[in-house]
């Protein structure tokens, strides 16, 4: 017998042994819990000087609208262009392209990172 067919054969009600969804991450996540730090390698710091981008580390279940709503809200800047890898280490980057009217270095000094 299956275990479905015996448990209703004994009355008893079936109990999930794993959730199958986690409750932890909401649809509505915080700001901060999307964007975790700003990238400060030197890659990170040519991208921002040759191409108006910011590189964040974010979380992973965080998606490009998200990461896009929550840069403009965070620091009051305009976004132009958001895209996104995940690394070998799992862990997920944003290169978050500003408009031209806005420079990334300027923004990086205002944030901290330079």
């Amino acid at each position: 017998m299956c275990m479905d067919s015996l448990s209703v054969f004994l009355g008893r009600q079936r109990v999930a042994r794993v959730l199958l969804r986690c409750s932890l991450w909401s649809p509505l996540a915080t700001m901060t819990q999307i964007i975790k730090f700003p990238l400060t390698t030197e890659p990170a710091m040519r991208q921002m000087e040759n191409h108006n981008t910011i590189v964040f580390v974010v979380d992973v279940r965080a998606n490009k609208p998200k990461i896009k709503d929550a840069v403009s809200k965070m620091y009051n800047i305009t976004v132009q262009k958001v895209n996104t890898l995940v690394r070998p280490d799992g862990q997920k980057k944003a290169y978050v392209r500003l408009t031209p009217d806005v420079e990334a270095l300027n923004v990086a000094s205002k944030i901290g990172i330079i």
